[in-house]
């Protein structure tokens, strides 16, 4: 996240900002040149997302309430770290810190998988860096569909699974390293011309005497197995089989 709190100040000196006028009336800044960790309010509002998923509250107006809450312990009280108005700044820059600016304004319903791709690439090349594949367990998980005023909820296109629990959403290829149980590598599944062109689907077939080309399946299993750094004579998959 090096860089994102000038990024932040950036996407909210634009009036199409939504918290133009909040940042701008507030002095709300985040990028802070004289200091030793110049993005250091933006890492308290990413470690405070963060720390939100663990929360019963829901909405940022509950995670600010403190005192007595009516569950088992006390409200987060998260304005201890960081006003409430630099927090709600944060959510509406911080996704378009990882993609083009050409995509800054845009209205939601019409952004495109290249907004959130960034991200997940920046994941995969993170993950790639902390863990030394050999063993490779491929799964699918779903982010299931909630729409509230839009056809498709925000995303460019869903995936329907009925075998799924959540049969409805955005669907992702997940690589395991199976000692440690980590997330590795993930792709997210878009429209099938998409996938197609993501890579090895359509090719030659590298098996000897078969002369079909990689079928769509395949293609997802050498993607991962590539994203996730798996060396020559790894295991991948539900059954034994070397990497070639």
């Amino acid at each position: 996240i090096e860089g994102h709190a000038k990024l932040i100040d950036k996407y909210h000196s634009n009036p199409s900002s939504p918290y133009y006028a909040t940042v701008r009336d507030e002095k709300i800044k985040f990028y802070d040149p004289d200091s030793s960790d110049p993005d250091y309010m933006a890492r308290i509002c990413y470690t405070l997302l963060i720390a939100a998923a663990s929360e019963v509250e829901t909405g940022v107006e509950n995670l600010w309430k403190h005192g007595k809450s009516l569950g088992r312990h006390d409200y987060p009280d998260f304005g201890k770290y960081i006003p409430r108005n630099y927090f709600k700044a944060f959510l509406a820059a911080a996704s378009f810190c990882w993609c083009d600016e050409q995509h800054w304004y845009k209205e939601r319903d019409d952004l495109p998988w290249e907004v959130f791709l960034p991200c997940l690439s920046k994941f995969n090349e993170r993950r790639r860096e902390l863990l030394q594949v050999v063993l490779l367990m491929l799964d699918e998980s779903m982010s299931g569909w909630r729409p509230k005023t839009s056809k498709l909820g925000g995303l460019p296109n869903f995936t329907f699974e009925p075998r799924k629990p959540i049969p409805l959403g955005t669907m992702f290829r997940n690589g395991v390293e199976c000692s440690t149980g980590l997330l590795v590598y993930q792709d997210v599944v878009q429209l099938p011309e998409q996938q197609a062109a993501k890579g090895y689907q359509n090719e030659a077939s590298q098996v000897p005497g078969n002369n079909i080309v990689v079928l769509p399946h395949t293609a997802e299993v050498l993607r991962q197995v590539e994203g996730a750094g798996v060396p020559r004579g790894g295991w991948t998959g539900g059954m034994p089989g070397l990497v070639a």
